[in-house]
């Protein structure tokens, strides 16, 4: 288990209940978007890149760290529910703002760009799906990626 999964064991109603009458959903996955905020921040991607670049040895490239994102979210993900669509489409708001980031080095923004294709062939795939809610949140992403 890890960051992205869905954290369905803090969702149990009954321990809910005693603790908060709103529920937990909300609240987990804002501390998955938070996380999702911070490792795709603008001053570390850019720091990824220059250490990749400049420093001997081996690194987490921004590029492989969007790459794994991408793909933790679309394809390697199992059964979908509502955590995991929220970081779907929060990973989608997420690139697209960057793109916008002047201060986010040039280099970065053609990753962006290219796993944005990748998430629009993704989610034209899926939107085909049998299941409404599935089909519903793949179109959602189709326009979200489609919007300029």
């Amino acid at each position: 288990m890890h960051l992205w999964d869905s954290q369905t064991w803090l969702m149990e109603p009954q321990l809910i209940s005693k603790i908060n009458e709103e529920g937990g959903l909300k609240v987990l996955q804002n501390l998955q978007y938070s996380a999702l905020n911070r490792i795709l921040s603008t001053d570390r991607l850019n720091r990824m890149l220059s250490t990749s670049t400049t420093l001997s040895g081996t690194s987490l490239s921004p590029d492989e760290l969007i790459e794994e994102l991408f793909s933790s979210f679309y394809e390697k993900t199992s059964a979908l529910d509502d955590s995991k669509m929220a970081l779907q489409v929060r990973f989608v708001e997420r690139i697209q703002e960057l793109q916008e980031e002047k201060k986010l080095n040039p280099r970065i923004k053609s990753t962006l760009i290219a796993i944005q294709r990748k998430v629009l062939k993704s989610a034209k795939k899926l939107s085909r799906s049998e299941n409404a809610i599935k089909r519903n949140h793949f179109n959602y992403i189709k326009n979200l990626v489609s919007m300029p």
